[in-house]
């Protein structure tokens, strides 16, 4: 009779241990799964559109906030990195303007 009871007894201890354990599992994984699914990488790709996946910071993916910022093209809206604020194609017209009253007055004092 003592037996019994005291295999019945372990028994419900492992089966109790057992419960206790995949629960603590399955609110772990729950914790995770907030703690990542907290924010969204804000981050712009290459094609323009927001990288959107989930992450734990608010910049981004350690990736994606050490990147070098990016802004739209002033023109077709592309996004770039550039310090005059325009992508490859359209930088000539930015450097003509800006250079070309320069070289009129070169010219003129040349002329004189």
């Amino acid at each position: 009779m003592v037996l019994a009871l005291t295999v019945m007894l372990l028994l419900a201890y492992k089966i109790f241990s057992l419960i206790n354990y995949f629960l603590f599992l399955h609110f772990s994984i729950i914790i995770k799964n907030r703690m990542i699914n907290e924010y969204f990488c804000p981050f712009l790709c290459n094609t323009g559109k927001a990288c959107g996946n989930p992450c734990i910071r608010p910049e981004g993916y350690q990736f994606h906030w050490k990147a070098k910022k990016r802004v739209p093209c002033s023109d077709c809206g592309k996004p770039i990195a550039s310090a005059c604020g325009r992508c490859p194609l359209y930088v000539r017209g930015y450097y003509t303007s800006r250079n070309c009253p320069n070289q009129i007055e070169i010219d003129h004092l040349i002329l004189i």
